[in-house]
């Protein structure tokens, strides 16, 4: 008695959503059995706080629905995906500046393991990569999958081109190629870290060895994982917008909001012996990876500003990266772009905007051939949803390089604000 759905993709989700079924259901329904337990309620509210327990029932029903969440999206949500998954795979893909910053995530790895076994685990990975990477796939299932649950938009840009053939889509599958290898330098090492810091505390407690290290990973690099997402990030398509790019700076989020508490009960207490280490967890979690993440990329300070002012600036602004439309707003003094309250707006503006001012410029005669080739480039991109953001951005520094005979090597990397 109802109509037929003529649409194939519908078979395709419906066995996603048997497959997640099976493997989901029993251990979701047993999660929830415990954490509505009125005992089990009772701990985390008086511990956490009852605003902490509302998110709990929501997280699982997010891991619940995750596999078929998208049914009977309205064309309004179906549209505003398709500008954040183009988004997403021109601000990413092949990104050489996303790709070495994945390096600074050594920094916040040392908030949460220690200096000597973190330098033992890059040791064996260095002499054995391979071997070293195997070995943590074979023991982690976090870390098997995690190349394509490290960020919440690459997961669903990839699940969208999942089963696609042709040149173009394989393109756009290995666009965050690059960017899970320099993940696994970070994470491999960092697990292997944290698994040898348990068992040296726990000997023989292999299984909590595992899930100490992969909580480590979680905490210390981000995922977007349907289990690891925190509420702000697995809600609507319109909020999504607001969380691009975020899933790191989400754990980091929560890993500020924990040093807080921390920091709130050393005070309460009158104990001041943890002082060294609150220092020092905030050292590795925010220090580090805002220095050394724009260094590794040669954005350092400018010719008439010293060292030190560069750097206080430039930590004094990273914990703001942490708050949706407040860290765009910030990225205004941070690195001089306009204001946009979501990155996926350069979708609407390199598409439906700038072409139409190019061509109004070319009919006037008054378009510079370097600025037509990069709209182009970038609109090309944009439109056939193409990783040509680096592209674009190599081509441009290297052409204005030449007209004023200043070439670097960050040139080829990072992308300079409009004069």
């Amino acid at each position: 008695t109802r109509p037929l759905l003529f649409d194939l993709d519908g078979a395709g989700r419906h066995i996603v959503s048997v497959i997640h079924d099976l493997t989901h259901r029993e251990a979701i329904m047993d999660a929830h059995k415990i954490l509505t337990n009125g005992e089990v309620r009772g701990e985390i509210e008086n511990r956490y706080g009852r605003e902490t327990y509302q998110q709990i029932v929501p997280w699982l029903q997010s891991i619940a629905h995750d596999a078929y969440k998208a049914d009977g999206l309205q064309a309004v949500d179906r549209m505003l995906r398709g500008i954040r998954s183009r988004a997403t795979i021109m601000g990413m893909g092949y990104r050489i500046t996303t790709m070495v910053t994945q390096l600074a995530g050594y920094m916040s790895s040392l908030e949460m393991v220690k200096v000597k076994h973190m330098a033992g685990a890059i040791k064996d990975f260095a002499v054995a990569p391979f071997e070293t990477n195997e070995k943590v796939n074979a023991l982690s299932e976090t870390m098997r999958y995690r190349s394509q649950n490290m960020d919440r938009d690459i997961r669903e840009g990839l699940r969208e081109i999942s089963g696609e053939h042709g040149k173009l889509q394989a393109v756009r599958k290995f666009a965050f190629t690059g960017i899970g290898i320099m993940d696994r330098v970070v994470t491999v090492p960092t697990w292997m870290a944290a698994y040898r810091q348990h068992l040296e505390t726990m000997p023989g407690d292999t299984d909590g060895a595992k899930a100490f290290a992969d909580r480590v990973i979680n905490l210390s690099q981000g995922s977007g994982g349907p289990k690891d997402l925190a509420a702000v990030t697995r809600s609507n398509e319109k909020v999504k917008l607001l969380t691009m790019f975020y899933s790191y700076f989400s754990a980091y989020y929560n890993r500020q909001r924990n040093w807080g508490r921390d920091a709130k009960r050393m005070i309460e207490s009158g104990e001041y012996q943890d002082l060294p280490d609150l220092l020092a967890r905030q050292l590795f979690m925010t220090v580090g990876p805002a220095v050394l993440s724009r260094l590794l990329v040669g954005d350092g300070p400018d010719d008439d500003e010293g060292y030190a002012a560069w750097a206080l600036k430039r930590v004094a602004l990273y914990p703001t990266s942490s708050i949706p439309i407040i860290r765009d707003a910030f990225g205004v003094f941070d690195k001089g772009f306009s204001y946009t309250f979501t990155p996926a707006a350069r979708t609407i503006d390199e598409t439906l905007v700038q072409p139409w001012l190019l061509l109004g410029d070319i009919i006037d005669g008054t378009a510079e051939p370097r600025k037509a080739v990069k709209q182009t480039i970038e609109t090309t991109g944009y439109a056939l949803r193409l990783p040509l953001g680096q592209a674009a951005t190599s081509i441009d520094n290297l052409w204005l390089s030449v007209e004023k005979d200043g070439f670097q090597l960050s040139d080829l990397m990072l992308t300079k604000p409009k004069p």
